[in-house]
């Protein structure tokens, strides 16, 4: 009997084999197929162990560095806190209380149009930080003495004749945010931190608003309040200032670049005064007098140069000039200011407003705006004026000079 046998291996486990016998019983023509498998028996194997991946652990050690720095700076900012609630606040004595108790119910007896509330905090005319900061000799060099009286005239002659002559229609209410909405700058308030940089704020603001609205918005710089600050020794630094026309007079003539403000890590020199001395600050930090050291260089992460970020002022101009110390000094200036104004003082003013943008107004504080508590009438004070009321001084005894304030006007406001 002859047959043909084929086998062919499918697998390593599997093998198939085809016969196609011939029995006597069966015809010629049937083939019978006979498959047998053939299974090789599985090495016994290791059960396998799941490994925990790498980056797991990568992640738990992240979460546990984040969970750490949280809870340092937490209490970094308590213990800080501590400190600040026990080194700097003092409460009133006897004395000191009955003071201020007396200003606000003489405030609040008289019909000014505002009303007065007792502030802890308040301070005193008589305390030594409100003293004046230089002397008169000093202040011969405070204002700009590289100047001749003539020469310190030319611009503001200039735009007062300019204003005169200029036609505008003055609105009964007026907010330099709703004519220069895409100003970014002009919507900001800035905190002064520790710092008696009012001056250097309100100026600073002045100048990014000016900055804006001269270039219809396409130029967004902030001015470097930090630079300004530290780098115009002629201004006062932290100690405020006496003659406020020194920071736009040093605009004009060294330039100052960009900066935010402080943590914004913006600009050239962003403000380097921490906010952490409460609101309102303490007496005793304005005390410590501690002006930013002047580095004409740019943070490393700004990529711009000192030199290439500065700008500069075409000119600068005063509209108004009252104070006592400034007719002392500048007796021909002022003089010749008021004649030039022609006892249109406030409508000068409200023009270079309406045509340029805000201002800046300095003025002096009272011990009795310590206690404001609400009110129409009354110059509000916080760096950015909306409101150009009428601050009513109390004129008694009661009431001495505290310092003096400079602010941003931005517009006026009329309450009926």
């Amino acid at each position: 009997m002859s047959s043909d046998i084929v086998a062919e291996v499918a697998n390593d486990q599997v093998i198939l084999v085809e016969a196609d016998p011939k029995p006597p019983h069966i015809s010629s023509n049937t083939s019978t197929i006979v498959r047998n498998t053939v299974v090789r028996a599985k090495k016994d194997k290791k059960p396998k162990h799941k490994r925990t991946p790498w980056t797991y652990f990568q992640v738990l050690a992240l979460g546990i560095i984040l969970l750490f720095l949280i809870l340092a700076c937490v209490i970094i900012e308590t213990i800080s806190r501590l400190k600040f609630s026990e080194a700097t606040w003092t409460e009133h004595t006897k004395d000191q209380k009955k003071h201020h108790i007396k200003i606000v119910d003489s405030v609040n007896a008289k019909n000014l149009g505002w009303t007065a509330s007792y502030n802890r905090f308040a301070s005193l005319a008589s305390d030594e930080i409100f003293s004046s900061q230089h002397s008169m000799s000093d202040h011969n060099t405070l204002f700009l003495p590289r100047k001749s009286a003539k020469n310190e005239l030319e611009d503001t002659e200039e735009h007062i004749n300019y204003l005169l002559k200029k036609d505008v229609s003055i609105p009964e209410s007026f907010d330099a945010r709703l004519k220069w909405p895409l100003c970014w700058s002009i919507h900001q308030i800035f905190n002064q931190a520790g710092c008696g940089s009012c001056w250097s704020v309100s100026s600073a603001a002045v100048m990014s608003d000016r900055i804006c609205i001269a270039s219809n918005g396409t130029i967004q710089k902030q001015i470097s309040v930090n630079d300004l600050t530290s780098c115009c020794t002629n201004c006062g630094g932290c100690e405020g200032t006496e003659w406020a026309l020194s920071a736009f007079s040093y605009w004009k003539s060294t330039g100052i670049v960009s900066g935010g403000s402080f943590g914004s890590g913006e600009g050239c020199r962003p403000y380097t005064k921490p906010p952490t001395c409460g609101g309102p600050c303490s007496s005793k930090y304005y005390d410590k007098k501690e002006t930013p050291s002047c580095t004409r260089t740019c943070q490393p992460l700004y990529g711009v140069k000192y030199e290439d970020d500065l700008s500069k002022a075409s000119k600068v101009y005063w509209l108004r000039a009252n104070s006592l110390l400034i007719q002392q000094v500048y007796t021909d200036v002022t003089s010749r200011i008021n004649q030039l104004l022609q006892n249109k003082t406030v409508e000068i003013i409200q023009k270079d407003v309406l045509l340029h943008g805000p201002v800046l107004a300095c003025f002096s504080i009272y011990e009795d705006l310590q206690h404001y508590k609400s009110g129409d009438k009354i110059l509000i004070v916080f760096n950015k004026i909306i409101n150009l009321g009428v601050y009513n001084i109390l004129k008694t005894y009661l009431v001495n000079e505290l310092y003096g304030h400079c602010v941003r006007l931005l517009g006026e406001i009329v309450v009926y």
